[in-house]
C-alpha cells in the first residue's frame, strides 16, 4: 500500500515498524525524557515538597545513579541491552527530578531578591525601576474608559529613589489614569512609585483563578502606579531583540487602529500580531462557541502559512534552498518575538526551526522528537506554562496530528483494501485527489479536535460539536484574512478597505454560527477519571495502529469517547439540602440558591463585567439554567451584569424591582428576557413565593407605600427560607430607606438566622442599621459588597455593634464567597484559594 499521497513524515510505509516516523516503536528517547520532565513539574506542583525534602531526593538520586555506573557489569552476555535500559531508566528519573527542581526553584522558592520576598502581601508603596516587557492597551466601552496593563521585569526596588537596591521578579501593573495610558512601550526602562500587593486569591467557586494564572507566569505581585510618578529613564539594550520586535508590533497595532474600524482592527491585531486585548468579549465568546478560538492564538497555522509564502518567494527569487531555510528559521524566531513569545507561537517557531535545520544538515527530522525538544525548551525556561491552556492546547493538538491522525489514515486505507496507488485513469485519479484532500482535511481536523477536547472542557467548560464543519470555513477565511490584512495594513486607502473583506466574512460567519442552538455544549469541570480514560483511548489508537485500531473500531470508539467527555454533566452532585452561596464579586453583589433537585436561583448579578464571571461560575458548577432570577434594585451594583448573564444562562422566571422610570440597564434586561420569552414580574406584595424546590421567598420594599416607585427608588428586602435556615438580604441605602422598610414590612418578613446587608452610597451605614439588625434577630451578619470591608464604611460601627451583641460578623471581601445551609448546625463555609473551609 503506497504512502505517496499522504505526508510521509506522519504516515510511514510500514506502520508499526521501528522506522515508521509516527509509530510507537521508533526510538525517540528525547520524547520520553520530555514527558518525564513534564511529569516532574506536575508532581512538584501537586506534592509541593519542602526545600529539604526536594534536596534530599535529588541527593539520593545522584547516589543511586553513581552506584548504577559503578556496579553494573559491562562485558557479560546480554549486559549491553540491560545496561542501555538501566541508563534510560536513570535518564528518565533524572528528567523527572529535573522538572521538579526547575518548577520548585523558579515558582515555589524564589531567590532572596525576588519582589515577593522584598514586599509584604498586603498593599504597600514602593519605588521601583523595571523594564517593560508587555503592554496591553485599554479597551474602552460605553460606560468604562478601560485600563492599560503593563508587565514589567524588576531591576531595582526601594522605599524611595535614593535607596533602590537590586531586585528581581515580574510585576503586573494596572493603569486607569488616561494621562498615563500610552506613556510607555515595550523595552522602556521606567522608574515609578507603585502600590504593590499580592494577587487576590480565588474566591468565586469554579471561577477563573487569576492569582494562580499569574503565578504560573512568574508574576507574584500586582499593583497600580501613581500617574504623576512615572518616569521613562532609558530603554532596553540593543541585543534585546525580543523587546524591540514586540514594541514594533505595538506600533503596527496603533496603525491598524488608525486605518480601520475598531472591530476590523481588533481582529487583524489578533490574527497577525497576537494582540487580543482589542477584541470585544462577545466576539471572543463567539469564537469559543464556534470552536474556532484557536484562530485567535498565533500558532503553527499562522507561522507555517507565512513561512510557506516566504519559501515560495525565495524560490521565485532563485535563492539556494539552504539560504532559504536559514531565512525561514530567522523569520520564525523573529515572528515569535513580534507576537510576544507566547507558548503556541514559540512551539511553532522552534519546530519550524528544527525541521529546517535538519534539512540544512541533511537529516531526517522526527516530528515527535522535534515536538519534545520544543516542549523542553519552553518548560525549562517557564515551567508554569505546563498548567496553562495555551501550552496544553498547542502541544496536544500537534501530538494528536503526529499520533492519532496517522492511525486514522492507516486504518482507512486498510479498510478500503484497494491501494490508491493502483489507480491510473487520469479522470479517476483527479477525482481521487480531490476526495483525498477533503478526507485528509477532515481527519486532521478531527484528530486536532479530539486531542484538545479534554483541555477545552477543563479550562473553558465547553464542547463545540460542530468544530469540524466550522473549521472548513473559518480556517481558509482566517488564512486569507491574514494575508489580505497584512497587505491592507501596508497599502491602506480604499484598496486596504477592500482587502479586509475576508476578516469581515470570518467575523460574520463566526457570530452567526455561534448564535445557533447547540453550537456549543456547556460542561462542568470534567472529573479526573473520565479524563484519564479519554487519554487512554487516544493512546490506544496510537499504540495499536495497524493492528487492533481498525477503522470500524476507531469510528465507534473515538466518537464514543467524546460523548463520554460530554457526559461529565451527569456527575454533578446536587446539594443534600437547599443552600445559599453569597458570592464574592470585585464589584456589586450576588447570591446563588441551589436545591437538591438541581434547580437554582440567583439574587442580583453584580456590576459591569460580572455577568460573564457569574455565567462561567454557574456553568462550571453544572447550573445550565436559572429557575428564578431576582433583581432587588435598579442600580449598577445589582443589575448591571444581568443582561450579560441572561445571554449565556437561560432564565425561566424573573422578579424585578418596581420603578416608574427604569434605567437603561433595567430596560436592556427586560428586552433580553422578553426576547427569550420570559415574562418578568413585580414581587408579590403579600404571601410567599414558592420554588425552586422547597425554597420560600418573602419580599418587602423600602418604597413609600401607595405609590409606584420612581427611578431607582425601590430596593427589595428578600427573606429566603432554605428549610434548615433562613437568610435576609437587605440594602441599608439611607436612613429614610431603612425607616420606610422597618415601618411597613411585616415582622416575620424580617426575621432570619443570617442577615446579609449592603451599605449605601460611599459605604455609608445609616443609624437605623442597628434597628435592622435587632429586628432580624440574626446571629450572623454578612456585611459589605464588592471589595468593601465593613469597617471601611462610615456611620454605624458594625464591628463594635456585633461585638456588643455577641454576633458573628463576616465579609465576602475578607473571607471569600460564603456558603450557608450546607450543614445541620448552621455551619458557614468560605471559599478561598480554590477550596471550601468551615469558618469557626
Amino acid at each position: 500500500m503506497s504512502g505517496d499521497h499522504a505526508p510521509t513524515y506522519l504516515v510511514g510505509l510500514h506502520s508499526g515498524s521501528p522506522r515508521d516516523p509516527s509509530g510507537v516503536k521508533r526510538r525517540r528517547p528525547l520524547f520520553w525524557l520530555a514527558l518525564a520532565f513534564a511529569l516532574g513539574i506536575w508532581v512538584d506542583d501537586a506534592w509541593a515538597p519542602s526545600f529539604g525534602a526536594l534536596g534530599g531526593t535529588v541527593l539520593a538520586a545522584l547516589l543511586g545513579g553513581l552506584a548504577l555506573l559503578l556496579f553494573t557489569p559491562r562485558d557479560e552476555g546480554g549486559s549491553r541491552t540491560r545496561l542501555a535500559r538501566l541508563r534510560m531508566a536513570a535518564a528518565l528519573c533524572a528528567a523527572l527530578l529535573g522538572g521538579a527542581c526547575c518548577n520548585a526553584l523558579q515558582l515555589r522558592f524564589p531567590p532572596a531578591q525576588d519582589v515577593s520576598r522584598r514586599t509584604p502581601d498586603r498593599p504597600a508603596l514602593a519605588w521601583l525601576e523595571a523594564t517593560v516587557v508587555e503592554v496591553r492597551r485599554a479597551v474602552p466601552t460605553e460606560t468604562w474608559a478601560g485600563r492599560d496593563a503593563w508587565t514589567v521585569h524588576l531591576e531595582q526596588l526601594g522605599a524611595d529613589p535614593a535607596s533602590l537596591a537590586p531586585a528581581s521578579g515580574r510585576v503586573q501593573l494596572s493603569i486607569a489614569d488616561e494621562s498615563a495610558q500610552g506613556a510607555v512601550h515595550e523595552g522602556d526602562v521606567v522608574r515609578m512609585l507603585v502600590r504593590l500587593e499580592a494577587p487576590a486569591p480565588a474566591t468565586l467557586p469554579a471561577g477563573f483563578d487569576a492569582a494562580s494564572f499569574l503565578a504560573r507566569q512568574g508574576i507574584r505581585r500586582v499593583g497600580e502606579p501613581a500617574a504623576d510618578r512615572i518616569e521613562v529613564i532609558g530603554s532596553a539594550p540593543w541585543w534585546r531583540a525580543d523587546l524591540w520586535l514586540r514594541r514594533a508590533s505595538g506600533t503596527l497595532a496603533e496603525r491598524t487602529r488608525e486605518r480601520f474600524d475598531p472591530v476590523t482592527a481588533a481582529l487583524l491585531d489578533a490574527l497577525l500580531l497576537g494582540r487580543r486585548e482589542g477584541l470585544q468579549p462577545q466576539d471572543r465568546e463567539a469564537f469559543a462557541a464556534a470552536g474556532t478560538a484557536h484562530l485567535l492564538a498565533i500558532s503553527g497555522l499562522h507561522v507555517q502559512a507565512i513561512a510557506v509564502l516566504l519559501w515560495w518567494l525565495f524560490a521565485a527569487l532563485g535563492w539556494p534552498r539552504r539560504r532559504s531555510a536559514a531565512a525561514v528559521i530567522a523569520f520564525a524566531l523573529g515572528y515569535a518575538a513580534l507576537c510576544g513569545l507566547q507558548a503556541p507561537v514559540v512551539r511553532a517557531a522552534l519546530m519550524i526551526g528544527l525541521f529546517a535545520g535538519a534539512w540544512i544538515v541533511r537529516r531526517s527530522p522526527d516530528p515527535l522528537t522535534t515536538l519534545a525538544a520544543a516542549a523542553l525548551a519552553i518548560l525549562f525556561v517557564r515551567p508554569g506554562e505546563l498548567f496553562l491552556a495555551g501550552f496544553q492546547l498547542t502541544f496536544l493538538a500537534v501530538l494528536a496530528l503526529c499520533t492519532l491522525y496517522p492511525s486514522i489514515e492507516t486504518a482507512w486505507r486498510a479498510w478500503r483494501k484497494i491501494p490508491e496507488g493502483w489507480i491510473v485513469d487520469p479522470n479517476e485519479e483527479a477525482a481521487l485527489r480531490v476526495r483525498r484532500r477533503v478526507r485528509q482535511a477532515l481527519f486532521v481536523s478531527f484528530a486536532a479536535w479530539a486531542g484538545t477536547a479534554s483541555v477545552v472542557a477543563w479550562h473553558m467548560g465547553r464542547l463545540a460539536p460542530w468544530t469540524l464543519l466550522t473549521n472548513f470555513v473559518s480556517v481558509p477565511l482566517a488564512l486569507l484574512g491574514l494575508a489580505c490584512g497584512a497587505a491592507a495594513l501596508i497599502l491602506g486607502g480604499t484598496l486596504g478597505g477592500v482587502l479586509t473583506l475576508p476578516l469581515a466574512l470570518l467575523l460574520g460567519f463566526t457570530r452567526k454560527f455561534a448564535a445557533l442552538p447547540g453550537a456549543s455544549i456547556n460542561l462542568p469541570e470534567p472529573v479526573l477519571p473520565l479524563v484519564a480514560v479519554y487519554a487512554a483511548i487516544l493512546a490506544l489508537a496510537w499504540v495499536e495502529r495497524g493492528r487492533y485500531a481498525t477503522f470500524p473500531r476507531l469510528a465507534a470508539l473515538l466518537p464514543a469517547s467524546l460523548v463520554m467527555l460530554a457526559a461529565t454533566a451527569l456527575f454533578v452532585r446536587p446539594p443534600a439540602a437547599p443552600r445559599m452561596t453569597v458570592l464574592d464579586l470585585p464589584a456589586g453583589r450576588a447570591a446563588l440558591v441551589e436545591t437538591p433537585t438541581g434547580q437554582a436561583a440567583l439574587i442580583d448579578c453584580g456590576a459591569e463585567g460580572q455577568g460573564r464571571r457569574l455565567a462561567e461560575c454557574l456553568l462550571r458548577q453544572g447550573v445550565r439554567e436559572l429557575a428564578l432570577l431576582v433583581i432587588t434594585e435598579d442600580s449598577p451594583e445589582a443589575c448591571c451584569g444581568a443582561a450579560e448573564l441572561v445571554r449565556r444562562v437561560p432564565v425561566r422566571r424573573a422578579v424585578l424591582a418596581r420603578t416608574v422610570a427604569p434605567s437603561m440597564l433595567l430596560r436592556d434586561l427586560r428586552a433580553q428576557l422578553e426576547a427569550q420569552g420570559v415574562a418578568w414580574e413585580a414581587p408579590p406584595k403579600e404571601g410567599a413565593l414558592a420554588g425552586p424546590g422547597e425554597v420560600r421567598w418573602t419580599f418587602a420594599s423600602d418604597a413609600a407605600p401607595g405609590a409606584l416607585p420612581g427611578a431607582g427608588s425601590e430596593a427589595l428586602c428578600v427573606r429566603v427560607a432554605l428549610g434548615g435556615t433562613s437568610v435576609l438580604l437587605a440594602q441599608a441605602r439611607s436612613e429614610a430607606s431603612l425607616g420606610r422598610l422597618l415601618s411597613t414590612a411585616p415582622r416575620d418578613a424580617l426575621r432570619a438566622e443570617v442577615l446579609r446587608v449592603t451599605p449605601g452610597v460611599g459605604g455609608q451605614w445609616p443609624a437605623s442599621t442597628e434597628r435592622l439588625v435587632a429586628a432580624s434577630g440574626a446571629r450572623t451578619l454578612i456585611a459589605g459588597q464588592g471589595g468593601l470591608y465593613p469597617e471601611e464604611g462610615a456611620g454605624v460601627n458594625l464591628a463594635a455593634l456585633t461585638m456588643q451583641e455577641g454576633l458573628r460578623l463576616l465579609s465576602t471581601a475578607r473571607a471569600g464567597s460564603l456558603r450557608l445551609g450546607d450543614g445541620p448546625r448552621g455551619e458557614v463555609y468560605a471559599y478561598r484559594e480554590g477550596a471550601w473551609k468551615e469558618l469557626p
